[in-house]
């Protein structure tokens, strides 16, 4: 299995360890979790982010422009086309891109499914769910940890 495939499985699963931990705004801790804290905590657990991410100082809804600088600060932008499992998608939420997910994939029925893992503040705790076409409609942009770029 190539490095970068190793790396992705290890993301997914890291980020599968938190399902079930409670939504917390601004939460970072194996037992409270945001949407930011869940790919945060992941990075921190692989070492692919520093501490230096660890950014608490945010509204209920956060700044879509500092969102998007705070990613782009830790993060490298892809195209959407290549997102893949271990990436971190940004989400339009309702109107505007506010919310993290972790992308993610699933079999089932003998296919394999695309899924995303996020702290979800409708269910209090983080999941995994399927990726549909109408939550795909709300990706706005894709990023990646800089070690599946580079």
């Amino acid at each position: 299995m190539p490095a970068d495939a190793e790396l992705r499985d290890r993301i997914v699963a890291a980020a599968r360890g938190y399902l079930g931990v409670a939504y917390t705004h601004q939460g970072m801790s194996e037992a409270r979790l945001d949407c930011r804290g869940l790919p945060l905590r992941v990075g921190r657990q692989l070492n692919l982010i520093g501490a230096a991410a660890e950014i608490n100082n945010y509204g209920r809804q956060p700044n879509p422009a500092r969102l998007r600088d705070l990613l782009a600060q830790y993060l490298l932008p892809i195209a959407l086309q290549d997102a893949r499992e271990g990436d971190v998608l940004l989400l339009r939420v309702p109107k505007d891109p506010r919310h993290l997910a972790i992308r993610a994939s699933m079999e089932s029925g003998g296919e394999t499914w695309p899924t995303i893992i996020h702290a979800d503040n409708v269910t209090g705790q983080v999941v995994e769910q399927r990726l549909t076409d109408k939550t795909a409609a709300l990706i706005d942009s894709a990023w990646a940890f800089p070690e599946l770029v580079l």
